[in-house]
C-alpha cells in the first residue's frame, strides 16, 4: 500500500466517522454525542456544530451571532476541545496554534472553509501564527478538500463592520482581509 493510498483510506475512515457523529447529533442533539460543561459565556449556534457554542469572550460571542445571521455562512464549528491545531515556528521551536473558528461559506456557487481567528489584542506570534495558518490553507486548498482561507478578526474590526450594518459573511471577510497583520 502506498503512502497516498494509505493516507485516502484513513481520511475515508475519518469522514465517515465524522458523518456517522453528525448525523446523531442531528437526531439526538450535541449533549448525546460528547458532554460538554461551559460556565463562560455561550452563543445559541443555530448553525454551529453544537447547540450551544462556548466564548471565551465577548468578542467570540459576538462573532458567532454574527455567524448564525449571516445568509452565506452554511454552517461553523467553534474549535474548543476539539483539537484542530496548525503547527508554527516561534523562535525555532515548533508550537501547536489553535484557531477560534473554521466556518463554511457559500458565494456564488464557491464553497469556501474559513479558518478563523479572533483577536481583541494582538501578540508578538500573532503574525507567526497568521501566516502558518495562510499556508496551511493553501496547502488544504490544494487536496480533494476544497477550497480553504484564513482570515484575522480583530474586535475594533467586527465592531466596526457590526456598525456599519454589514450583514454577510463576504463583505465581512473582503473588510477583514484589507487589513491583514
Amino acid at each position: 500500500m502506498t503512502t497516498s493510498t494509505a493516507l485516502a483510506a484513513a481520511f475515508d475512515l475519518l469522514q465517515e466517522e465524522v458523518e456517522a457523529k453528525v448525523a446523531r447529533v442531528n437526531q439526538e442533539g450535541s449533549a448525546a454525542v460528547r458532554r460538554f460543561q461551559w460556565t463562560g459565556l455561550t452563543a445559541a449556534g443555530r448553525k454551529a456544530h453544537a447547540s450551544l457554542v462556548p466564548c471565551h469572550s465577548e468578542l467570540e460571542r459576538r462573532f458567532a451571532d454574527f455567524l448564525d445571521a449571516a445568509p452565506d455562512v452554511l454552517h461553523y464549528c467553534k474549535n474548543e476541545r476539539l483539537g484542530f491545531s496548525v503547527t508554527y515556528l516561534e523562535n525555532g521551536k515548533p508550537r501547536q496554534y489553535y484557531p477560534d473558528f473554521v466556518v463554511l461559506t457559500s458565494a456564488g456557487g464557491e464553497v469556501t472553509h474559513w479558518v478563523v481567528e479572533t483577536k481583541g489584542e494582538l501578540w508578538p506570534n500573532t503574525a507567526l501564527k497568521a501566516e502558518a495558518a495562510r499556508q496551511w490553507c493553501a496547502k488544504m486548498t490544494g487536496t480533494p478538500f476544497g477550497r480553504w482561507s484564513y482570515v484575522l478578526v480583530r474586535e475594533a474590526q467586527l465592531a466596526h463592520a457590526l456598525d456599519a450594518g454589514i450583514k454577510n459573511w463576504a463583505t465581512l471577510a473582503a473588510t477583514l482581509l484589507e487589513h491583514l497583520p
